[in-house]
């Protein structure tokens, strides 16, 4: 968390709660160059966690770049989708429509690169997005994984991944770990 004693967590992993009044209090991670957003769920020995953008229209960031910079964050399992401005709502397999975008007389759709193509006289491309896949990117969240620390195997095997040795940089190591064989 933010403000905790410096090597109890890593860097650039700083995480902060928002106190609501009406809802239970969110877990927030805050990215330098696109905003704020709500934890759902961290796995540890996936190495990814799972976010809601808490700001608004995660489909309007990602038209305009996605940017993690300034962060170890990375999207995982990336696919390309093309926006279009449709006249009319498009009716086919695999249109997603982005609510947060469309407005009273026009849609805004996404559809996987290489799928469906709409008519032009009814659909104008606006671009091809990477899309950090999740099963509801469109309604704001995404999935995001880090490399460094690697904790994946500690985290697995119920360890606890710990500083190699505390003020003598950012390495880590395996604390705890269950030993699997024979007992001597």
């Amino acid at each position: 968390l933010i403000d905790q004693p410096q090597y109890c967590g890593y860097q650039d992993f700083e995480l902060s709660c928002q106190v609501q009044e009406t809802t239970q209090d969110v877990t927030i991670l805050t990215f330098p160059y696109a905003g704020n957003f709500s934890v759902f769920h961290i796995d540890y020995a996936q190495q990814v966690v799972q976010l809601s953008y808490s700001e608004g229209c995660l489909p309007g960031i990602l038209l305009q770049g996605l940017n993690l910079s300034g962060s170890p964050f990375m999207s995982v399992n990336t696919q390309s989708y093309t926006f279009y401005n449709c006249s009319t709502m498009v009716q086919y397999p695999g249109v997603t429509k982005i609510p947060c975008l469309s407005g009273f007389n026009f849609y805004v759709v996404a559809i996987l690169t290489d799928g469906y193509t709409p008519s032009t006289s009814v659909c104008l491309e606006i671009a091809k997005v990477m899309v950090p896949m999740s099963t509801d990117w469109w309604e704001d969240g995404m999935t995001l994984g880090w490399n460094q620390p690697d904790c994946r195997w500690c985290e697995s095997h119920q360890g606890t991944c710990l500083f190699e040795n505390v003020g003598a940089g950012l390495q880590v190591r395996c604390g705890s770990a269950i030993k699997h064989g024979m007992l001597h």
